[in-house]
Protein backbone atom coordinates (compact mmCIF):
# COMPACT_ATOMS: atom_id res chain seq x y z
CA UNK A 1 0.00 0.00 0.00
CA UNK A 2 1.25 3.47 -0.86
CA UNK A 3 1.37 6.09 1.88
CA UNK A 4 1.92 9.78 1.48
CA UNK A 5 2.35 12.83 3.66
CA UNK A 6 -1.12 13.90 2.51
CA UNK A 7 -2.54 10.97 4.50
CA UNK A 8 -0.66 12.08 7.58
CA UNK A 9 -0.44 15.28 9.50
CA UNK A 10 1.42 16.54 12.51
CA UNK A 11 -1.34 15.16 14.77
CA UNK A 12 -0.67 11.58 13.68
CA UNK A 13 0.51 9.74 16.84
CA UNK A 14 3.54 8.36 15.00
CA UNK A 15 5.36 11.72 15.19
CA UNK A 16 4.91 12.00 18.95
CA UNK A 17 5.89 8.38 19.47
CA UNK A 18 8.99 8.97 17.38
CA UNK A 19 10.24 12.00 19.33
CA UNK A 20 9.31 10.32 22.63
CA UNK A 21 11.42 7.32 21.58
CA UNK A 22 8.41 4.98 21.89
CA UNK A 23 8.99 3.53 18.43
CA UNK A 24 12.31 2.61 16.94
CA UNK A 25 12.82 2.87 13.21
CA UNK A 26 16.04 2.56 11.26
CA UNK A 27 15.78 5.82 9.32
CA UNK A 28 17.30 6.20 5.85
CA UNK A 29 17.10 10.00 5.55
CA UNK A 30 20.28 11.40 7.12
CA UNK A 31 18.80 14.80 7.99
CA UNK A 32 15.89 12.96 9.64
CA UNK A 33 18.30 10.86 11.72
CA UNK A 34 20.19 13.91 12.94
CA UNK A 35 17.09 15.94 13.71
CA UNK A 36 15.39 13.04 15.48
CA UNK A 37 18.44 12.44 17.70
CA UNK A 38 18.50 16.09 18.70
CA UNK A 39 14.76 16.23 19.30
CA UNK A 40 14.78 13.06 21.42
CA UNK A 41 17.46 14.55 23.69
CA UNK A 42 15.58 17.84 23.85
CA UNK A 43 12.30 16.13 24.79
CA UNK A 44 14.09 13.94 27.34
CA UNK A 45 15.41 17.10 29.02
CA UNK A 46 12.09 18.95 28.79
CA UNK A 47 9.08 16.65 28.56
CA UNK A 48 6.50 19.44 28.72
CA UNK A 49 3.62 19.18 26.28
CA UNK A 50 4.80 22.37 24.56
CA UNK A 51 8.26 20.87 24.01
CA UNK A 52 6.79 17.64 22.65
CA UNK A 53 4.44 19.53 20.31
CA UNK A 54 7.32 21.65 19.02
CA UNK A 55 9.46 18.55 18.40
CA UNK A 56 6.60 16.74 16.60
CA UNK A 57 6.04 19.74 14.37
CA UNK A 58 9.74 20.07 13.59
CA UNK A 59 10.23 16.43 12.52
CA UNK A 60 6.96 16.42 10.56
CA UNK A 61 7.91 19.62 8.72
CA UNK A 62 11.33 18.24 7.77
CA UNK A 63 9.74 15.15 6.25
CA UNK A 64 6.97 17.16 4.63
CA UNK A 65 9.48 19.50 2.95
CA UNK A 66 11.62 16.52 1.90
CA UNK A 67 8.81 14.21 0.79
CA UNK A 68 10.12 14.03 -2.78
CA UNK A 69 13.54 12.66 -1.76
CA UNK A 70 13.83 8.87 -2.09
CA UNK A 71 15.37 8.34 1.37
CA UNK A 72 12.70 10.49 3.02
CA UNK A 73 9.99 8.59 1.11
CA UNK A 74 11.33 5.30 2.50
CA UNK A 75 11.19 6.69 6.03
CA UNK A 76 7.66 8.00 5.54
CA UNK A 77 6.53 4.56 4.41
CA UNK A 78 8.18 2.94 7.44
CA UNK A 79 6.76 5.48 9.88
CA UNK A 80 3.21 5.54 8.60
CA UNK A 81 2.98 1.75 8.72
CA UNK A 82 3.71 1.84 12.47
Amino acid sequence: MQYSMVESDVNNPVWGNLVLNKIHVNLNFLAGKFLLSRLQVSVKNDASSASIEKAKKEIFELYFKSKNLPSAQKDILLLLKK
